[in-house]
């Protein structure tokens, strides 16, 4: 029989190993099933974020219709209006509106006093007083 002999050291070496070897398997499973969930959380977040994104899109796309349907209404008053402007006015300068070429001059000049605090705050009023008096004798005549 021989017996060997070994010191604390080599017995607790010994101990320490197997219960880091059960450490480790228990770690191990923990780790495993924490993962586990992590994914499940993050698939679950992802279909979320995905839902959210689809409704975003759909959204923004009915927003986007919907403005460009008023805009393109928007475009077909202003075009119409022109239009209508545009005929008056040739029609009234076929007609040769009394007053002649400076009547019309002074019917397309903005001739109302605007105060300073409306038209720009930073400015003073203009006096129009002059040129309108101008434009009304030019267009008697």
């Amino acid at each position: 029989m021989s017996f060997s002999v070994t010191s604390e050291s080599d017995l607790d070496h010994r101990s320490t190993s197997a219960s880091d070897g059960l450490h480790n398997m228990e770690q191990s499973e923990a780790v495993q099933q924490w993962r586990a969930q992590f994914e499940a959380k993050i698939s679950e977040k992802n279909a979320s974020e995905v839902a959210a994104m689809d409704q975003w899109r759909r959204a923004a796309a009915q927003e986007f219709s919907a403005w460009l349907r008023n805009h393109e209404d928007e475009l077909a008053r202003n075009k119409r209006l022109n239009r209508d402007s545009q005929e008056a006015y040739l029609q009234d300068r076929e007609q040769g509106a009394h007053g002649g070429e400076w009547h019309r001059v002074a019917i397309l000049c903005d001739l109302a006093a605007k105060s300073g605090a409306a038209a720009r705050p930073s400015l003073p009023a203009k006096d129009v007083s002059r040129m309108r008096g101008i434009l009304g004798r030019l267009g008697a005549e």
